[in-house]
């Protein structure tokens, strides 16, 4: 392995020098010259010098490291990756810290022995991150959820209008008694209240059925004869499909049904599923950018509202459009 000292004999100057040019202090020495640097420069590029990471961020002080703090369900390895792609764009790498048992104190605790410059919390409900300690975190470390890293709680992506965008849609097709189903999950909580403020909108009659143990919602809305139906996810929609076919009813000729986040499965019901996308990737870009931006700056970039993008299958009517992707 190529080190700081065959740099120094290579280039004959002398091994100070080449730990200051390649650790970016040379430019607070006036003592190096420009061409020194530049010779330096060259000679561990075409010796093929690589730094040491670890080294370098105990020498800076700074690890150039962004911690992830999540579950890791399978459909959110979009956001990872998202955060991996930027993270990368700006210097920095990703350490993956599990969140166990809920307990959100004790993942944030192993962020900082990681010695990470910020976490950013992928996927964590209200509830868990209600019980952060952020009077002992946040002045040691900012934390990021795709959320704006001062105020802690505010989502980058509006899950209320994107779910207007189904209401919105099924009006457009004609369809006015256009019922709703949603369970506890708090960004269907959302969605579902995105359906009613278009509902409102519209001047139309809201028709809630909550997903319980207790009650069997897809009956009800089964017997209420829906002309369409608005499920705040797409597990909630294909859970309906398949309780209209056990009654012999067909989507959409009997009521049109729509889905929300644009799962795997949402491609391969009968019939495809209209959903509305959630851009994982994008919002994992937006808010990786703003927790660096932070991290380096102290701000916050100004606040990008992310909206979904409705995509339109056969489940909301035979005239629809081939599939908008």
């Amino acid at each position: 392995m190529i080190t700081m000292k065959d740099i120094a004999a290579e280039a004959n100057v002398s091994r100070t020098t080449v730990s200051f040019v390649l650790s970016g202090r040379c430019e607070k020495d006036q003592k190096i010259s420009p061409q020194v640097v530049k010779k330096v420069r060259e000679t561990a590029e075409k010796l093929g010098y690589i730094p040491n990471d670890l080294v370098q961020g105990f020498v800076k002080g700074k690890s150039s490291v962004l911690g992830i703090i999540s579950t890791f369900p399978d459909y959110l390895m979009p956001l990872v990756r998202g955060y991996s792609d930027e993270a990368a764009r700006h210097g920095y790498s990703l350490r993956l810290i599990p969140l166990e048992k809920g307990d959100i104190n004790k993942a944030l605790m192993s962020a900082l022995r990681a010695r990470v410059e910020g976490v950013a919390l992928v996927g964590v409900t209200e509830r868990i991150r209600e019980k952060a300690d952020w009077d002992f975190f946040l002045p040691k470390l900012p934390v990021s959820g795709l959320m704006d890293p001062v105020k802690g709680r505010t989502f980058r992506f509006n899950q209320e209008k994107s779910a207007a965008l189904v209401v919105d849609h099924f009006v457009e097709m004609g369809y006015k008694k256009i019922f709703c189903i949603y369970d506890k999950g708090e960004y269907v909580l959302k969605r579902k209240d995105g359906y009613c403020k278009s509902m409102k909108e519209h001047l139309l009659q809201e028709y809630l059925f909550m997903d319980s143990p207790e009650e069997n919602c897809f009956e009800k809305v089964i017997c209420g004869k829906p002309e369409a139906v608005f499920c705040g996810s797409d597990y909630l929609a294909a859970r309906l499909l398949q309780e209209m076919s056990k009654h012999f009813l067909r989507c959409p000729d009997d009521f049109a049904v729509a889905g929300f986040g644009n799962l795997v499965l949402s491609r391969f019901t009968s019939p495809p599923l209209t959903t509305v996308e959630e851009p994982y990737y994008e919002n994992a870009v937006a808010g990786c950018r703003n927790l660096i931006h932070f991290i380096r700056t102290g701000e916050s970039l100004p606040r990008e509202e992310i909206i979904g993008k409705l995509i339109i299958r056969g489940s909301t009517g035979k005239n629809c459009e081939p599939e908008k992707e």
